[in-house]
């Protein structure tokens, strides 16, 4: 199963680098295909919107299941999230325990996945992606 991971571009961050490295791995460790957007746009050097919102939106409609990290100015991650709703495309919502998050974005989630740290959260993860 292709899961596209979509959540806010940081660079040199080592609490995101881990959260993002520990999503693709439990998808990986489950035998499912994790597509990072932000990481697979870096990689064909993508720079402008025009270049790379037609390289993601077919991403998007070629996978299962988009796992979505919301955190407050995630934008780009907002209309992803946007053409997986249109498309059918079963989003799963995580977000920290104290985060606001938009009711349009609580709206369009399948599933919502709260957690106060990685190692719950990657608990959590390995749980729901086993089932798959």
């Amino acid at each position: 199963m292709k899961i596209f991971i979509t959540l806010k571009y940081k660079i040199d961050n080592q609490n995101h680098n881990k959260l993002t490295n520990m999503i693709e791995n439990q998808c990986k460790k489950h035998n499912h295909i994790p597509f990072t957007a932000y990481r697979e746009i870096d990689k064909k050097g993508l720079t402008s919107s025009k270049e790379w919102m037609p390289f993601v939106k077919e991403h998007i409609q070629t996978s299962n299941l988009m796992i979505l990290v919301y955190e407050k100015g995630l934008q780009g991650g907002l209309v992803e999230e946007g053409i997986a709703y249109a498309n059918g495309i079963n989003i799963w919502l995580i977000h920290q325990k104290d985060e606001k998050v938009s009711r349009s974005v609580l709206g369009c989630a399948n599933k919502i996945i709260c957690y106060s740290n990685l190692s719950n959260l990657e608990k959590e993860l390995s749980i729901l992606l086993s089932k798959i």
